[in-house]
């Protein structure tokens, strides 16, 4: 079974059913995992890439994430689907570790 342990991270343990009241929007429980887990979020971008290899329709893909912990519809704030928003995330957090002075 393959590990999903950054994303189970960022799922479970930021875009749970309270992000928005500890985090303001996903985005910024999003910001916030690329700033307080330095453990994960490297590793972030190849987990979702390897998740959106591993599962080819959206019903799974969304079914394996709702696994992994997620507690966010992407389709409601307007993202065309998961996978979409999949990818502005590994790329958001890509951006912040890239863009953060380092440590």
């Amino acid at each position: 079974m393959k590990s999903w342990e950054s994303l189970e991270t960022l799922l479970g343990g930021y875009l749970h059913e309270d992000f928005a009241d500890l985090h303001g929007s996903a985005w910024g429980a999003v910001d916030t995992f690329a700033r307080d887990e330095p453990e994960y979020a490297p590793h972030l971008h190849r987990e979702i890439t390897d998740l959106i290899d591993a599962y080819r329709s959206e019903s799974d893909l969304e079914g394996a994430l709702v696994d992994l912990g997620l507690n966010y519809l992407p389709t409601a704030d307007g993202w065309d689907n998961h996978r979409t928003w999949l990818l502005a995330v590994a790329d958001r957090v890509d951006e912040i570790l890239h863009s953060s002075p380092a440590a």
